[in-house]
């Protein structure tokens, strides 16, 4: 595709929004252009977060070339949800909060959820080896538990990799060949390791549980039993009323472009198999609010950092970053494919979350976590770490080497500041690739780079250092631990 996108177009389809309170109220910007996709809700005036958030968003939407952007804002019982840009280039489509966007990996949320549910019902134990259930895993995976899969604890290698390709068919017995080729990552439990096949895993089990298939599990029990009312498991083939166009940025040409159509079954993968849309995604925070999906057991298991065999933990659960903000615990997961990006954030005790949904991949998902902190900044003014000064760093070396660590480019990683969770991985089969999909700065030098502030976690100490950009701010925690070596690293 060769049209792009100009400053006109994008700020002209810029305004679509629904205010919900408890029930969902809408008023479109234009109510002649946008009545059928609003008809379903009553009208209500456009409050004062939504035109706050218009103002912040827009042109850092704009600024980063995110084609189309759903985006919803929770704040105690109520709720805002706008759409921004175009949901299709060539038809000029604006994107509306009923626009169905894939949500990629921040739909592992959702797999983990089934899993629970399931749990509870007594169908499977979260320590049951998965080889009870599943009998067509590698022997090498039969023995890692179900927990370790939750957490991405298991040692168990992705299926993804530069050689499989997403646009066409495979079965089952091809994903887990395409894993099962390369070698294990760890023993349970050693370190973290991001694989989407310890979820493709999950959701076999919850059709070897539960009797259905997954797509069949997750709409009944878990997407409408949340209350959401067009968001659904993906078929990127078929024809879904209602999804945007997935793009992708051509730097070189200065266009975009149509994202490689992905595979029907691919795109419904339970590693990130959702379109969501953003009234939707207002309605399933509503949902984990309430323990309308979850109960208030299921929901604490779902945010119990993973455990290491070292008794450290990692800052990450049942498919949540688990992490704080001036001592108040945030909740967040970022999801990419081909033409979509999206960001979920949540702060409970400021009663405030948010759901980024793009339909572009460019630059990795940096740009839909700064906008999701944007948000919530603008929701909950002093609440996040964008409004945070710098800390009193009291351990300036630290600060000095993980600035090193961040902006080393394609230098190896300095294996003396690494402790053995970490050395786990750049030693093994991942090397330092291994590390590339925890940060990292893609944007070259930053203009500022300053510690934050600090927590303890366990025995380790969590520290944040913020990198400052001429267009958006990132910040990234590493986990020490108590010989002040580093054991953790990631963005939030």
């Amino acid at each position: 595709m060769s049209e792009s996108i100009n400053r006109r177009s994008f700020l002209r389809a810029a305004g679509t929004a629904v205010a919900a309170t408890g029930v969902g109220a809408a008023l479109p910007f234009d109510a002649g252009a946008h009545a059928a996709s609003t008809a379903r809700a009553a009208m209500s005036p456009t409050s004062t977060l939504a035109a706050s958030l218009r103002e912040r968003i827009a042109p850092l939407a704009e600024r980063h070339r995110l084609v189309g952007l759903g985006l919803a804002v929770a704040r105690g019982a109520e709720g805002e949800a706008l759409g921004f840009g175009l949901a299709s280039v060539p038809f000029d489509v604006p994107v509306t909060p009923d626009t169905l966007f894939h949500v990629a990996s921040v739909g592992k949320h959702f797999t983990a959820a089934a899993v629970l549910q399931l749990a509870g019902h007594g169908r499977l134990r979260l320590a049951d080896p998965i080889g009870r259930h599943l009998k067509d895993v590698p022997d090498a995976w039969a023995a890692r538990s179900i927990a370790s899969l939750l957490h991405h604890t298991s040692g168990i290698p992705d299926y993804e990799g530069d050689d499989f390709d997403d646009t066409k068919p495979h079965t089952r017995a091809e994903v887990i060949a395409a894993a099962a080729a390369k070698p294990m990552l760890f023993d349970e439990g050693r370190t973290w390791s991001y694989s989407n096949m310890n979820y493709m895993l999950l959701g076999w089990l919850v059709e070897a549980t539960s009797g259905l298939t997954f797509t069949e599990y997750l709409t009944n029990n878990v997407l409408r039993r949340g209350g959401l009312v067009d968001s659904r498991v993906d078929a990127a083939e078929e024809l879904v009323r209602g999804r945007a166009e997935p793009y992708t940025w051509h730097a070189s040409s200065g266009t975009f472009r149509h994202a490689s159509r992905m595979d029907n079954a691919y795109s419904g993968y339970p590693d990130g198999p959702v379109l969501l849309t953003a009234a939707d995604s207002l309605r399933w925070e509503r949902a984990l609010a309430s323990h309308t999906v979850l109960d208030a057991d299921q929901w604490r298991t779902m945010l119990e950092p993973a455990r290491l065999s070292s008794g450290l933990s990692a800052p990450y659960a049942c498919a949540w970053f688990v992490e704080s903000v001036r001592g108040r615990a945030i909740h967040s997961h970022t999801g990419g494919l081909p033409g979509f990006t999206a960001f979920y954030l949540r702060m409970p005790e400021s009663g405030v979350a948010v759901m980024v949904l793009t339909n572009v991949r460019i630059f990795g998902s940096r740009v839909q976590r700064y906008l999701g902190w944007v948000a919530a900044e603008a929701a909950a003014p002093g609440s996040t770490m964008l409004s945070l000064p710098p800390g009193r760093d009291d351990r300036p070396d630290l600060t000095l080497a993980a600035r090193e660590m961040l902006l080393r480019g394609d230098r190896p990683a300095n294996r003396d500041a690494l402790a053995p969770e970490l050395l786990t991985i750049v030693e093994g089969p991942l090397g330092d690739r291994g590390l590339t999909n925890r940060p990292i700065a893609l944007a070259g030098e930053p203009t500022r780079f300053e510690f934050v502030e600090q927590r303890r976690f366990g025995p380790a100490t969590l520290r944040r250092y913020r990198l400052i950009y001429p267009d958006l701010v990132e910040h990234v925690v590493f986990g020490y631990t108590p010989a002040g070596k580093i054991y953790w690293i990631f963005p939030d």
